[in-house]
């Protein structure tokens, strides 16, 4: 298999099918790498071969927050101690309910 790092962006062209954040987020690949155009010192001592796990990490990047609300206006006295919460903002991640983004 002849993989370039464009082939794992965007699909898993191992199995044809997108990449999904949602269903699975790491994928490992066995990736063996063959020399096979040996010098005179090495001539018939090859071919030389070794193997790697590449493990690729999805990120979940499709998707922008989606904020509860259009605008915040926060305030904060101008004597206001150092570290004083002023208000808070929240956002969901609309690819995973179950993840939301503060």
């Amino acid at each position: 298999m002849d993989l370039k790092a464009a082939d794992v962006v965007g699909s898993w062209r191992g199995r044809g099918e997108p990449l999904d954040y949602e269903r699975k987020r790491l994928f490992s690949l066995r990736v063996q790498v063959e020399n096979t155009q040996s010098g005179p010192r090495v001539l018939g001592a090859g071919p030389f071969t070794d193997e790697a796990l590449v493990k690729v990490v999805v990120e979940d990047v499709d998707e922008p927050p989606k904020f509860e609300r259009s605008h915040y206006v926060l305030e904060v006295k101008e004597d206001a101690p150092r570290n004083t919460a002023i208000g808070s903002v929240s956002a969901a991640d609309p690819d995973d309910k179950r993840s939301p983004v503060r």
